[in-house]
């Protein structure tokens, strides 16, 4: 599948610095330019998605083809109505990763204006992803929910491991994790795709549905708008 160009929003990369447009100045959305097209040039992005059939189990939803089970009551509402989903794994890679560590030893301004934009980098790349796999599944007379993630609600970060075992994340895309199921390299998403032939109303998740939603720094900065849009 050929993936759209990757979009770097101001309002979305002002978003993840905590800052609102009228806060800003022209100087610092100069530099905010400057570093948009800095990441650009510095992210190699690749992504991996594997379609597995599920059933449901006593223990959660399997997966079939594997020896893994979806297991919590998010991922199971989530997956309602779903016979089949879509395991997506997606990375910029690590050249954006040695810029921002560059920057956060010579320029922290920079590093973290580059760390956002990369967050919206992957955040508009997965978006594109979905809206692939959205207009494939319509032709089939099939519609899809939206992007769920291990850490996600009650869906443990421990699958993390198994996730990338099912996409084959290290050998397809380079991408691995720590032994605290943090994502490597950084600047990456996993995230589940439920596929289903009911007419859905594509409701987006709610802050409270959030396993951050006490620590969420865009809810004490007063935000409008969640992770979601």
């Amino acid at each position: 599948m050929k993936v759209n160009h990757i979009e770097l929003k101001n309002e979305e990369i002002l978003r993840y610095l905590a800052y609102k447009s009228e806060e800003v100045d022209k100087d610092f959305i100069e530099l905010v330019e400057s570093c948009k097209k800095e990441t650009l040039k510095h992210i190699k992005e690749r992504y991996a998605i594997s379609y597995n059939k599920l059933t449901n189990s006593k223990k959660g939803i399997l997966v079939e083809g594997t020896n893994y089970v979806l297991e919590g009551k998010g991922i199971k509402n989530h997956l309602k109505d779903c016979d089949e989903c879509v395991f997506l794994g997606a990375t910029l890679g690590n050249d954006i990763e040695r810029l921002i560590r560059i920057y956060e030893k010579t320029d922290l301004t920079k590093a973290l204006i580059i760390d956002a934009c990369a967050t919206t980098a992957i955040e508009s790349f997965c978006d594109n992803i979905e809206e692939l796999i959205k207009n494939e599944m319509k032709i089939l007379g099939k519609n899809i929910k939206f992007r769920f993630s291990p850490g996600y609600g009650d869906l443990s970060l421990d699958f993390q491991k198994s996730f990338l075992n099912i996409i084959n994340g290290e050998k397809a895309i380079g991408l691995t994790c720590s032994e605290h199921n943090i994502l490597l390299p950084r600047k990456s998403v996993t995230a589940i795709i439920g596929i289903t032939d009911k007419k859905l109303n594509n409701k987006k998740r709610s802050c409270k549905e959030c396993n951050k939603f006490n620590s969420c720094t865009f809810r004490r900065k007063g935000s409008e708008k969640s992770c979601e849009g």
